[in-house]
């Protein structure tokens, strides 16, 4: 458990191959553990707990664990509360 976090849906709106460009690079430099904002690519971002995507297109390619799929819209999401355990080993003294 988060002690007093925020869990949600982060969703990042992305217009256009430009600004999916820039999304990229600045995803880039988080995963270096550079500092980014969220104006540098220009996109819209929100937490939500679920959300509903209706798309114009039936179907549609999306990444997923690092995988592309190909699924049927509308796409919904929503936060599964406690769904998942995490187990760590104890820690030892020094």
């Amino acid at each position: 458990r988060v002690p007093d976090g925020a869990r949600g849906l982060h969703v990042v709106l992305l217009r256009g191959r430009r600004q999916a460009r820039r999304f990229a690079r600045a995803y880039g430099r988080a995963t270096r553990g550079q500092p980014v904002e969220a104006k540098s690519f220009g996109a819209d971002s929100a937490l939500v707990e679920s959300l509903r995507l209706d798309l114009p297109a039936r179907k549609i390619h999306i990444a997923a664990d690092g995988e592309i799929k190909s699924v049927t819209t509308p796409l919904e999401y929503r936060i599964a509360r406690d769904a998942l355990r995490v187990v760590v080993p104890a820690t030892q003294a020094p």
